[in-house]
């Protein structure tokens, strides 16, 4: 049935967890493998749910078969198991007596329980309804072979995740991972509301939310609000709580009329007066769930100190794609921030600057940092009014800056609003020379490019300070921006950079990349800069909740992103040791030795395979049955690398002014267009050829994989780039296994932020099959210019492998 599917798909959701292998644990859904035995033997007994059956009694005429909606094992504890049970409706969760097991959801899974509670520990869960803030779940642990379950009454209507259920049966702490999910589902419920109910444009909801949130930091409000009867004496009070806790932060007056003024527009909102006090969207029910539903679940989070904040911080990302444009916010991922302080080495002493800070994403992340290495109460007072600081240069969200630290428990705020690229927005605020600088500058700036507010930041630290930024990779890639470059070396060290998630600000689409700096230190190109590969931060998209850390690796993945920094290492396809000047290229993917231990057979049988498919789709058709030469092997480790551009000469193809794909016909000269489809060739045209064939091509403005054997003349077209042998030995079968190896090694060097182009394809060293002696040593002949060691690759070994490949001398 549909609607019981949506009560499963919101199981998984809130326990987060997915049909089959999670870490931990392993789900089953409605079927059971073979290899558990005892399980299968248990259910087998129970049989299909009868319609009536006490709780006590056992269906003595076992008919059907069992199919619980989840049965989950863990891999730790083998004796105790998870059965869950689903119903669409809330009226059918549980009957007076629990004995009608087909109708309802918890007299089913305790139905399902007796009978495995002969062998194992079970806890049973029943959940019904399918919406995140109106379903019911009620869990039982019923403990093996005891005669009555027993109410694990503290989840009662909280859906935990697997492994927290063990956790509070041991009285452990619970570790809620998917309670941010959980919170944007909330936040994308409240804006719901508030379009729908209230009528607030999208500009205001945010200022809204700060303000309930700030009214309930006030405990005499906080106790208090849900009594009253009269919404505008609510609103009344609602404001005069935000003045006493703006006033209790020491907040100076600019600022704390600012914000109150935001408070006080909540008097304008007509629609809230027209709403009972518990209806859905009135002023109380959005306090309830900010204090009773999300303030308790972030307070079971691993970090206590700022859990009051994170649901707005939510709700902030949320709004995003809406009135987070129209108010500039583009907030930096969570875990992102995270990562930019670990990589600082922030200490509790540190003075951290943001100086483009937002909504404060950064400063909290630091103060998170900080506090965790404190010693007592008072230094974490005194980190909180002394040790943060920040500059906002937009109006609409300064405001939100300053909710945000004081949310967080940030008693002083020192945030400002400014201009940061002016120096006396420093001296009139009294900002002191910080120690650590953290940055997320604004992006396409028509006027200032990222690097000058890179540059701006790095100025006003304190020497040999640390400056963590992330920019787009526009800023690394060399071609754009040389002054600011150059510049920055001047004055200030490059001590790493790393290639981030191309996704990692999805729904925005900037590739970016994180560099630190030391303040006040010239850059020295005799020293060596790390360069990491930080592609996979184990994150997946997920409809309406965006990037989220669904299978619990982002710890690990940043360990070892740490680890590798810290300890300089270079580790194949993950990080690199670099010396580079400012004209130079700032990126991994420039960099990082490709692991040539994973290039297999199956990747040159799928470059055949492509190149066969092209030339059927094009009326050529080779000889299809599988040739019988003996299979070939090869050894990566015998290989050596030779440089691309050692093998080839690389220029743009000639194409003919105003030619389009539209010219084409079914016969003719090919038109090799900008295309990773059909061999890049777009169709035919009655032209005659401007390139003689023979050679490889690829786009400049794809990100890899689009490297073809063009056999005939062809006319190119723009962005066509074309690679012409410098080698004597032209054969297609060796052209193919080039394109396969420039396939393998361009894996993930390029994206939509760094476009393959003909120099960088140039200085790429491919690893390849060499000549070697009758005795088994390399031969070395320096009259050839293929290498400056003096390798001479193999051609021979490179046809022989590719006819030997199925259909490999077919083409």
């Amino acid at each position: 049935m549909a609607n019981e599917q949506n009560t499963e798909s919101l199981t998984r959701q809130l326990m987060n967890f997915e049909v089959g292998k999670n870490p931990g644990f392993k789900v089953y859904a409605q079927t059971i493998d073979k290899n558990l035995s005892i399980i299968r033997n248990c259910l087998d007994k129970a049989g299909g749910k009868p319609q009536k059956c006490k709780l006590h009694e056992y269906n003595s005429k076992s008919s059907g078969t069992a199919k619980p909606e989840y049965v989950i094992t863990y891999d730790e504890d083998p004796n105790t198991v998870i059965v869950i049970e689903c119903k669409a409706s809330e009226k059918n969760h549980h009957s007076a007596d629990y004995s009608e097991p087909k109708k309802y959801a918890v007299d089913g899974a305790l139905y399902y329980a007796k009978y495995l509670k002969e062998e194992f520990n079970v806890i049973a869960i029943g959940v019904s309804g399918t919406k995140i803030d109106k379903y019911k779940s009620t869990s039982y642990y019923w403990k093996k072979s005891e005669n009555t379950p027993k109410e694990i009454e503290k989840t009662r209507n909280i859906l935990l995740t697997p492994r927290n259920y063990i956790n509070i049966l041991t009285k452990k702490k619970l570790v809620k991972k998917f309670s941010i999910e959980e919170i944007k589902i909330y936040a994308s419920k409240f804006n719901e509301l508030m379009r729908t109910e209230l009528q607030i444009i999208p500009q205001e909801r945010i200022f809204f939310i700060a303000s309930c949130l700030l009214a309930l930091q006030d405990k005499t409000f906080s106790n208090n609000y849900q009594n009253s009867a009269d919404i505008s004496a609510l609103i009344d009070n609602l404001v005069s709580a935000v003045d006493r806790v703006l006033k209790k932060a020491k907040i100076n007056s600019d600022k704390l009329n600012m914000i109150k003024a935001n408070a006080e527009q909540i008097k304008n909102y007509s629609k809230l007066t027209d709403l009972e006090n518990n209806k859905d969207g009135s002023l109380v029910w959005f306090l309830k769930q900010l204090e009773l539903v999300i303030t308790p679940m972030m307070n079971d989070a691993d970090s206590h100190q700022d859990a009051l904040g994170i649901f707005y911080h939510e709700f902030i990302k949320y709004t995003a794609g809406g009135a987070g444009n129209e108010l500039g916010i583009v907030l930096t991922p969570e875990h992102l921030c995270d990562f930019m302080c670990e990589l600082a080495d922030i200490q509790k002493t540190d003075k951290v600057i943001d100086i483009c800070c937002g909504t404060g994403s950064f400063l909290v992340s630091a103060m998170k940092h900080m506090i965790s290495k404190a010693d007592n109460d008072e230094e974490i007072k005194y980190i909180k009014q002394n040790n943060l600081y920040g500059i906002e240069i937009s109006s609409s969200i300064f405001p939100i800056a300053v909710t945000n630290m004081i949310i967080r428990g940030d008693g002083q705020s020192h945030i400002y609003n400014a201009d940061s690229l002016k120096t006396s927005s420093y001296k009139d605020n009294n900002i002191p020379q910080c120690s650590i600088g953290l940055l997320n500058p604004p992006y396409s700036q028509k006027k200032d490019c990222e690097l000058k507010f890179v540059k701006q930041m790095l100025d006003k630290l304190a020497p040999r300070a640390v400056g963590i930024v992330v920019v787009p990779v526009s800023c690394a890639i060399g071609t754009k921006f040389k002054d600011e470059r150059k510049e920055l070396f001047e004055h200030h060290t490059l001590e790493a950079v790393f290639s981030m998630p191309n996704d990692i600000f999805y729904p925005v689409g900037t590739v970016v990349c994180v560099m630190k700096w030391i303040a006040h230190v010239e850059h020295d190109p005799s020293k060596k800069t790390f360069f990491g590969y930080c592609k996979d931060d184990g994150f997946i998209k997920r409809k309406k909740l965006g990037r989220i850390d669904a299978y619990g690796r982002w710890s690990a993945i940043k360990d070892t992103w740490i680890n590798l920094y810290f300890n300089k290492i270079e580790e194949c396809e993950k990080s690199s040791l670099h010396c580079v000047t400012y004209e130079d290229e700032w990126l991994a993917e420039a960099y990082i030795n490709t692991d040539y231990k994973k290039l297999k057979k199956s990747d040159f049988q799928y470059t055949l395979n492509n190149y066969i498919a092209f030339l059927v789709k094009s009326n050529k058709y080779p000889e299809l049955s599988v040739n019988n030469t003996d299979e070939i092997h090869f050894n990566v480790n015998e290989w050596k690398p030779i440089k691309v551009g050692a093998l080839f000469d690389i220029h743009p193809t000639e194409f003919i002014e105003g030619m389009s794909a539209d010219d084409c016909t079914e016969t003719g000269v090919p038109l090799v267009v900008n295309s990773a489809e059909n061999n890049g060739v777009a169709g035919f045209c009655d032209v005659f050829p401007t390139e003689s064939g023979n050679i490889i091509t690829f786009s400049d403005t794809t990100d890899g994989n689009t490297f073809f054997f063009q056999p005939d003349p062809f006319v190119g077209f723009a962005h066509v780039q074309g690679m012409y042998p410098k080698f004597k030995i032209i054969t297609k079968h060796v052209m193919f296994f080039i394109i396969t190896i420039l396939m393998f090694d361009s894996r993930g060097r390029y994206n939509y932020g760094r476009k393959m182009r003909r120099d960088t394809i140039s200085e790429i060293m491919l690893n390849l099959p060499i000549l070697h002696n009758s005795d088994g040593s390399i031969l070395i002949d320096e009259t050839h210019s293929y290498s400056d060691e003096g390798y001479v690759p193999d051609w021979q070994f490179m046809e022989n492998y590719i006819k030997s490949l199925p259909y490999g001398d077919r083409i």
